[in-house]
């Protein structure tokens, strides 16, 4: 293994692309890059509350604030660095974020799974913000060319089309699935002890991986 950089208290969460490697210090409210290849770390933006949920296109870092105390937000900022954009405000705990081809997209969850959470989108080019529907207890988030995917605190993935539409039961009866990722053949996600995977193919889910 290469050491890329050192000295970096409490990274959070990572986003990569072709050229850097991206993460957050949410206690700090920093947001890093770093060459893959090795070199001088960069600071993307500073000051964020509580920063999470980080995600890149070809151009932009993306995340999410996420107060304890306070009404969260959605932004972006260029990979060159510059002024934080804000891309949605007045969020109640934003958490997982994922880009698709046209929008952002996130979850707003409320705290212990209580009440009712709601996922969002906003249009990369417009910069329209719209509320696409209520769910309960959502947590993470992904995104191909036809759905939205995401899981649940309540122990459930559910999927809805990007175009409207009835939302649809990926999987039930996880055991705390949190992070979720997709691909052309499949959805992954992990659970407390277990990396599962959808084919969408046969809508069968397998077990990839389990704690022995």
């Amino acid at each position: 293994a290469t050491l890329l950089t050192a000295d970096w208290a409490w990274p959070g969460d990572l986003a990569v692309d072709s050229t850097n490697l991206y993460w957050d210090n949410s206690s700090t409210g920093t947001l890093f890059k770093l060459p893959l290849a090795g070199g001088v770390a960069a600071t993307l933006a500073s000051l964020q509350n509580r920063p999470i949920g980080l995600a890149v296109d070809g151009a932009n870092l993306y995340w999410t604030n996420n107060p304890l105390s306070t009404t969260g937000s959605v932004l972006s900022t260029p990979f060159d660095g510059g002024v934080a954009r804000t891309l949605a405000s007045g969020q109640q705990r934003p958490g997982g974020l994922t880009i698709g081809a046209t929008a952002a997209y996130w979850v707003e969850h409320e705290t212990n799974c209580t009440g009712t959470g709601s996922l969002w989108s906003v249009d990369r080019a417009s910069g329209t913000v719209r509320r696409l529907f209520s769910q309960s207890c959502p947590d993470y988030v992904a995104v191909d060319g036809t759905h939205l995917y995401w899981t649940t605190q309540d122990g459930a993935v559910r999927r809805s089309p990007l175009d409207g539409g009835t939302v649809q039961p990926v999987a039930t009866g996880q055991d705390f699935p949190q992070r979720i990722r997709v691909d052309a053949i499949a959805v992954y996600w992990t659970t407390f002890s277990k990396i599962m995977k959808f084919t969408k193919a046969d809508s069968k889910v397998h077990t990839l991986a389990e704690a022995q």
